[in-house]
């Protein structure tokens, strides 16, 4: 939940206002900074504002709250293998599709959201059975010998 500007808090005030709510478990990115820590870590009073509103909007939709993490896949909620999800932060989209079997693209802020509010993902790329076969495959079994301890 970055704060990227007026513009993008107005977006998830405005959800809000429409009366937009989540249909499916909806995790959060962390944001911009520290909810609760942000003095002690000399963020401005501006800044701190504007990023917690976007938090808040987002929680007013329905998302946990008790997300606010880049590793969403550490939280006892995490997908299950198989399962459809939409996750915009780089590490997570891997882990979901490599370690965990759940199926994501890198998605944009905003869109993701308007996902949960729809509850659906698209059928494309990975969350299509046919596009998760590998193509190529690498063999690291000799350097992975060579460094293990």
């Amino acid at each position: 939940l970055t704060y990227i500007g007026p513009g993008g808090l107005k977006f998830a005030q405005r959800l809000v206002e429409l009366g937009g709510k989540v249909k499916v478990k909806t995790t959060l990115n962390s944001q911009s900074c520290d909810r609760r820590r942000w003095k002690e870590l000399g963020v401005t009073v501006s800044l701190a504002r504007n990023a917690n509103s976007v938090g808040d909007a987002y929680l007013e939709l329905g998302c946990e709250g008790a997300s606010f993490t880049c590793a969403p896949y550490l939280l006892p909620s995490r997908p299950k293998k198989g399962e459809n999800i939409i996750w915009g932060e780089s590490n997570a989209v891997v882990y979901s599709n490599s370690v965990i079997g759940a199926r994501t693209e890198k998605y944009a802020d905003y869109f993701d959201i308007c996902a949960a509010i729809v509850g659906c993902v698209p059928n494309v790329g990975v969350h299509v059975e046919e596009n998760r076969a590998p193509t190529i495959v690498i063999d690291a079994t000799k350097l992975i010998r060579g460094h293990i301890l």
